[in-house]
Parts: structure tokens; sequence; C-alpha cells
């Protein structure tokens, strides 16, 4: 069954590499990386990228490739635009790439799945370690797309959340 991926475009963008370098050539590595995921998978792939102060009236979409980009109209957030989405269709298998913590509440009661912009980040490089085509393999002089930040902090720690959860779970 395939699954629908809904991604916070800038959210996963910052959780790739960050927002260093001309937006609109980010935007594009980002679509160009999530094109060449979405080609080797049977899953629907939308990014919705922020317009609130300076795109349209109306939102704005275009596909490239397996790919459906989504800008927002003028004064609407991605957020929203990603929960009205998700409201508009629950019965699909939704699956909503974002760190926002709001937008991860929203979507989790609406009966999304949801996973973090970096473990997503994480998910894309690995597949395109496992996938080298014998057309890339002379090319060195290509520019590599999107690298992941590597993480920082103890491994074996817990999340700050389950932290706090064993701590009031001690007290009780």
């Amino acid at each position: 069954m395939p699954i629908k991926i809904l991604v916070d475009g800038y959210n996963l963008l910052g959780a790739l590499r960050g927002m260093g370098g001309p937006l609109e050539a980010n935007r594009e590595a980002l679509v160009r990386l999530l094109a060449s995921y979405a080609a080797r998978r049977p899953h629907e792939v939308t990014v919705v990228f922020d317009a609130m102060h300076e795109g349209g009236l109306m939102e704005a979409r275009d596909r490239r490739g397996p790919v459906t980009l989504v800008y927002t109209a003028r004064g609407e957030t991605a957020d929203d635009r990603i929960v009205r989405m998700v409201e508009a269709s629950r019965s699909a298998a939704w699956l909503v790439v974002t760190s926002d913590r709001a937008l991860a509440q929203a979507a989790k009661r609406m009966g999304a799945d949801v996973v973090g912009a970096g473990t997503f980040a994480e998910r894309i490089a690995e597949s395109m370690k496992d996938q080298v085509s014998p057309a890339s393999e002379g090319r060195e002089d290509e520019e590599e797309v999107l690298p992941p930040r590597e993480k920082k902090g103890n491994p074996r720690r817990l999340k700050k959340a389950d932290r706090r959860l064993r701590l009031r779970l001690e007290k009780l």
C-alpha cells in the first residue's frame, strides 16, 4: 500500500544542511533529492513550502517527476496547509515529515504517522548510498546533493521528553 509522504519543506531543508546559500538553489536541490528518492519508491511525495510573506494570493502547485510541490498562499503557513491536507483525507496512510512539535501533535491527532526531519534525512541518505547508478560512477565533478548533518550529543542518552516522563513516573 503506497504511503503519502507529506514533507514540511523548509524543515527538511534545515535538517539536511541548513539555510546557507541561495534559498532557491537549496529548494531545487531538495526537490531533486526527493525526486530521486521517490522514483525508487511506490509512495506519493508532496513537499509544502511556506510562501506566507512573499507568495501569491492563491496557492501554487507544481509537479517535478514523482514529487508534487505546494507553495502556500500569502498569509498561510506550511504547517496550516499540511494540517488541512491530512484532515481532508484522514483515511489515507499519511506520513508527515517535520520536526515542528505543534505540527507533529496535530498530525498525530488526525491519525497520521510522524517522523522527524532528521530521521527522514538519514533514511534518504541511506537509500542513496545503496543505489549507485552506472551513469554517475565516472563523474566526480558532480555536486553532491545535500548531505545530512551529523547528530550531536550522547546517542545512549534518552530524549529529553523520555527523561522527563521517567522522572515523573519515579515520583508516583
